[in-house]
């Protein structure tokens, strides 16, 4: 812009010098054919009107001395040298006029000449300054813009690498979220399972009490028989006495009592018979109480280990709904976990496409900046030409190029 305000300057002042040149010449030419026509109008009407006196006052006697060729010649170089002297004077006074017109125009043109000069000196000096600055800021943001673009490179890189990261937590985090729901719906149907065992166990334990309050009735009962065969034992005993005091007497009375003998001997015999059925049946009975109070026992053992077992599996019940919550929870924090992963994944995967476009944004900075490079070098050889030029027109005032401390730059 200063370049072509510069040429624009130029070739103003070159036009205005070649138009005040031209201008006094102009004048010049135009006065000097005014005042030759003025002069030979001025000569020629005084000759005529001295004709037509000389005609009108004298009449053919006085013509004679204008129609005589010598006179006539004589009257004209004189009137010739009349007007040639005239003109000398007006060409003189004319001339002084031009020159002094010609020496006020010149040197306004020289003070305006010079004038330009030193515009064109400081237009020259700031373009100067310009390209110092515009070098020394171009190659500073070249090394910032190159430290920018290895940086976000090597952010793009690492973000490269916590977006794969970040895919593979997303996919452990998934797999994590798909092992807590197997793990809440096995510990789920394990928790139905004890559920449904212990129920299972509540009616064995009511099984095993209604058998040990059967046994124990049955052990009642078997004591009741041995009761009862007591007393056929002891009517057996009773029986078998009778028998033998009827004996006795059947002895005694002879011949009369022989059949008495023998029925007396029948119910004795039927008397041992019931006592050695009754000796049997109470050793059975002895063994059925034996097996009774062994079966109390075992069932005794069974209903303590079925309250253990039932105990145990409440127990088991209660870890296994713990771990039911415990594993619904897992299951939701995994999927948060699952969740803010993929959104971790997809924010990283936009950041990565952001500094994607500011590696290009860079990448072009960098190309912009390059052609500032050779922008700043081109007006610095412009303002370097423009000085030599100035040298040559003869300023003799400082048109050197400032540098990079007198730009107020810092190299």
């Amino acid at each position: 812009m200063s370049k072509i305000v510069f040429l624009n300057n130029e070739a103003t002042s070159k036009g205005q010098l070649m138009l005040l040149l031209i201008l006094p010449l102009v004048l010049a030419i135009t006065a000097f054919m005014l005042l030759s026509l003025s002069v030979i109008k001025t000569g020629g009407e005084k000759h005529l009107e001295a004709y037509e006196q000389a005609l009108q006052s004298e009449g053919n006697a006085a013509v004679r001395p204008f129609l005589d060729r010598n006179g006539l010649m004589a009257r004209e170089q004189a009137l010739s040298t009349e007007m040639s002297r005239l003109f000398m004077k007006r060409a003189l006074l004319l001339s002084v006029l031009l020159l002094l017109c010609t020496g006020y125009m010149i040197s306004r043109l020289q003070k305006r000449f010079y004038d330009d000069i030193e515009k064109a000196s400081d237009i020259v000096r700031n373009m100067g300054s310009c390209a110092g600055m515009l070098s020394v800021t171009v190659e500073q943001y070249a090394a910032i813009s190159s430290d920018e673009s290895a940086s976000i490179s090597e952010i793009t890189s690492t973000t490269e690498e916590l977006s794969a990261s970040s895919t593979q937590i997303a996919e452990h985090a998934k797999a994590v979220v798909d092992t807590a729901q197997k793990t809440w719906e096995d510990t789920k149907k394990g928790a139905t399972a004890i559920e449904s065992m212990m129920m299972k166990m509540a009616e064995i334990q009511g099984d095993s009490q209604k058998s040990a309050e059967e046994i124990l009735d049955l052990g009642k009962k078997s004591r009741e028989i041995t009761k009862v065969m007591e007393i056929i034992n002891s009517i057996a005993d009773h029986t078998k006495l009778l028998a033998f005091n009827a004996a006795l007497e059947a002895s005694s009375a002879g011949e009369a009592g022989k059949r008495f003998g023998v029925v007396a001997a029948e119910i004795r015999r039927l008397a041992d018979s019931v006592t050695e059925s009754t000796g049997e049946i109470e050793g059975k009975i002895n063994e059925i109480q034996e097996a009774v109070n062994n079966l109390a026992v075992a069932s005794e053992k069974s209903s303590r280990g079925i309250e253990q077992g039932m105990e145990f599996s409440s127990q088991t019940a209660s870890l296994l709904s713990d771990i039911v919550e415990a594993a619904h929870t897992t299951m939701d924090s995994a999927k948060q976990i699952s969740l803010s992963t993929q959104q971790q994944k997809t924010a990283n995967s936009q950041v990565v496409i952001a500094l994607r476009e500011i590696m290009h944004g860079a990448s072009t900075t960098s190309a912009s900046v390059e052609s500032l490079s050779t922008i700043s070098s081109q007006l610095a050889a412009l303002s370097e030409s423009l000085a030599q030029i100035l040298k040559k027109l003869g300023y003799k005032g400082d048109v050197s190029l400032p540098g990079p401390a007198e730009c107020g730059v810092k190299a």
